[in-house]
């Protein structure tokens, strides 16, 4: 099949998203398919660590700096999920700071102003945090607080005010839903000098822009996160998605 479709009429379709870009070699990939057929006939879920997680673990420590311990889980949202407990955890405070815009999976408090508008996004200076769908909890858009994208005096005027509030940033390096345009240094920079001033962790959320180096996006750009959020390319076959979230 490689990167064509074929549906029910026999009509061929090349596919430009390849399961959201988690095919990177097209369907039916021979050397995966082969691997896939070598595990099933070894099992197909456990519920500790395996053999095989532990050396991609080792991989993705050794390949990704300052990376030194990796949790598995089933999709990119839990990722992202387990990053913000993680980050409300260790600083006890609750809120997080995210770009307007950008997409970090189904988890609520990262839909917030997923989807934003001109008619409700608010002043450049200060964006409104809107609902994602009918209904959003009132005390979940209360905890976030949204800045935007290469908007240097804007973040730093945002973790300013909200600075023994904010459990986290979570930043996707180069905003798949944003056009992946590329961050600006000074961008980049702002984000993380003024999260370090005032213990805020920083989410480099890489589930889809990994690919981006051998190192990974957040190295390519000179973000330093304390979580990255991994997913799509490090394990995404046959709907069962392999995520990580890893401790830097």
């Amino acid at each position: 099949m490689g990167s064509y479709l074929f549906d029910a009429d026999g009509r061929r379709f090349l596919d430009l998203n390849c399961n959201f870009t988690t095919l990177i070699h097209g369907h039916a990939f021979g050397p995966v398919v082969e691997a896939l057929t070598h595990q099933l006939q070894r099992g197909t879920c456990f519920a500790n660590p395996t053999e095989r997680e532990i050396e991609l673990a080792e991989l993705l420590c050794g390949r990704i700096p300052q990376v030194d311990r990796v949790r598995f889980v089933n999709t990119g949202t839990e990722a992202v999920l387990f990053a913000i407990k993680a980050a409300r955890a260790f600083t006890g405070r609750s809120k997080i700071a995210k770009l307007e815009g950008a997409y970090h999976g189904a988890y609520d408090w990262v839909e917030v102003s997923q989807a934003a508008t001109p008619d409700n996004w608010g002043e450049a200076i200060e964006p409104k945090s809107t609902a994602f769908y009918r209904g959003m909890p009132a005390s979940v858009l209360d905890e976030v607080v949204v800045f935007r994208f290469n908007d240097v005096e804007g973040v730093r005027r945002l973790i300013s005010s909200n600075t023994h509030e904010l459990a986290a940033i979570i930043l996707d390096p180069m905003p798949s839903r944003g056009g992946l345009v590329a961050p600006k240094p000074e961008f980049i920079a702002a984000v993380q000098e003024s999260a370090r001033k005032n213990g805020i962790l920083v989410i480099a959320d890489e589930v889809l822009n990994l690919r981006q180096s051998f190192q990974g996006a957040s190295a390519r750009y000179g973000l330093v996160p304390d979580l990255i959020t991994m997913g799509k390319i490090i394990g995404a076959v046959c709907r069962l998605e392999q995520s990580a979230v890893a401790r830097t």
